[in-house]
């Protein structure tokens, strides 16, 4: 609004002094022609008009100094607006936006490029809206529900980043009509809740891990008793049969199923149980999984590829147990192979990364820019087999919840274990997975920050 009343003040003040001005000349003029064509009594008159001019020219001079000088007042005042709107807009924490009706991005602000992942404001700029959206019809969704409703209040979406990573947002998206009812500008405000989406499905599923380990580990109490039972008595009745006795094959059957039913009972004691984990210590992860591609290389099958990258940001510190790192993996290769019986590539990966610190919702900034990273250690198990449904992945870390009864593979403790021991080196574990592309895991450890280097093993 300054620019265009900048321009405008100063024609219009250039204007009114120009026409003061060349009546003064004017006047002045006549003062001369009367002097010469009348003499000096007619000039005496004209030099008294003159003079009555000059007068009046000068209190227009003045009014014309006030307008000035107020004109140069509001100009201030509205400069300094137009900055404390700037700066509100640039600084935000929520990604703000103004659009084209086709979705070109006219104007948005850092919050914005930083949730859509742009390097800069600049770049976002003249991107296209639409193509932060899942699909076409998300977006025709989106321009029919605002066509209809003209201002969009706290709608919870899932967007795109220009990498393609999925993102949730709140959305308040409002927009701007000529008299005719058309769209001609969408402007709105978009709040990053992903990581508070991802720490809430964290904590619903310890808690619902929790709730399955009590159950677990009273149920496992239970049938325990009546295993004592059935063991000792079939025991005892061995004992007491000849070999060539008919009775003796039934009767050790009964003694065989209840020592596999006391060994799963020992394993859902053992998931149940909140036992001490081992010896913790600082191991540089790159090192231990380098120091196992030969071995895990030996039992995947023909046809898979097994490829191992590590990324070059120096040595992957955290505090873990060498055993049960091994383990996890071991475990989670298995599934990828069993879910790759087609062939194609497994990809273990170990990088340094930095994660924020805390939800983005409730993370406030540092000099002006954006919270500071904390250091982590990504493990990650990627394959591109028969992947899984949002069901299916929702479950996977529930003991004795498996997919390979068809195969006679009656596991169903693998991954739950898994959960346990990433749970116990303080790490957190994620899986993406769909059907027919393939299932990554992402396990996220702290990383240790250490001088001295002489105590990793």
């Amino acid at each position: 609004m300054v620019g265009h009343l900048h321009p405008w003040g100063e024609v219009m003040q250039d204007e009114r002094l120009a026409l003061t001005i060349k009546t003064l000349e004017q006047q002045i003029a006549d003062m001369h022609r009367w002097w010469d064509a009348e003499g000096p009594a007619q000039g005496a008159e004209a030099m008294a008009k003159t003079l009555q001019g000059l007068v009046n020219i000068g209190e227009k001079l003045q009014a014309i100094q006030q307008e000035l000088y107020q004109w140069k007042e509001e100009l201030a005042q509205l400069r300094a607006q137009e900055k404390l709107y700037h700066t509100l807009f640039d600084e935000s924490l929520t990604g703000e936006f103004i659009s084209r009706p086709d979705g070109q991005i006219m104007a948005c602000n850092q919050a914005f490029a930083h949730i859509f992942g742009f390097p800069s404001v600049e770049e976002a700029r003249g991107y296209n809206l639409s193509l932060l959206y899942p699909d076409p019809q998300s977006w025709k969704d989106s321009l029919d529900l605002l066509q209809k409703v003209r201002r969009i209040e706290y709608r919870e979406i899932e967007l795109c980043r220009r990498d393609g990573q999925p993102v949730e947002v709140i959305e308040k998206k409002f927009g701007r009509f000529d008299d005719q009812g058309r769209l001609i500008e969408i402007g709105g405000y978009l709040f990053d809740i992903t990581d508070r989406k991802l720490f809430e499905a964290q904590l619903c599923q310890s808690q619902k891990m929790e709730g399955i380990r009590r159950l677990s580990n009273h149920i496992a109490h239970k049938f325990n008793n009546f295993l004592v039972g059935i063991k000792g008595y079939s025991d005892l009745l061995l004992s007491n049969l000849e070999s060539c006795d008919p009775r003796r094959q039934d009767v050790e059957e009964i003694s065989k199923a209840a020592a596999q039913a006391v060994a799963l009972t020992h394993q859902l004691l053992s998931f149940s149980r909140k036992t001490p984990s081992l010896q913790l210590q600082v191991i540089d992860l790159k090192s231990l999984v380098s120091n196992l591609c030969g071995k895990f290389r030996s039992f995947v099958g023909e046809g898979i590829e097994l490829i191992f990258t590590f990324d070059q940001g120096g040595p992957s510190l955290i505090k873990a147990n060498p055993a049960q790192i091994e383990m996890i993996l071991t475990t989670l290769l298995i599934n990828s192979v069993e879910a790759s019986q087609a062939g194609g590539q497994i990809i273990i990966a170990v990088a340094n990364v930095h994660l924020k610190g805390g939800s983005s919702c409730c993370c406030q900034r540092q000099n002006g820019g954006f919270p500071p990273a904390l250091p982590q250690v990504m493990l990650s198990v990627a394959d591109r087999g028969c992947g899984m449904d949002e069901e299916t992945r929702s479950r996977i870390f529930e003991p004795f919840f498996t997919t390979k009864y068809k195969q006679g593979k009656e596991r169903g403790f693998g991954l739950a274990t898994v959960y346990r021991l990433v749970e116990q080196s303080n790490g957190r574990i994620f899986v993406s997975s769909r059907l027919g592309e393939g299932t990554v895991f992402k396990i996220i450890f702290p990383r240790i920050i250490e001088d001295n280097q002489d105590s990793v093993a």
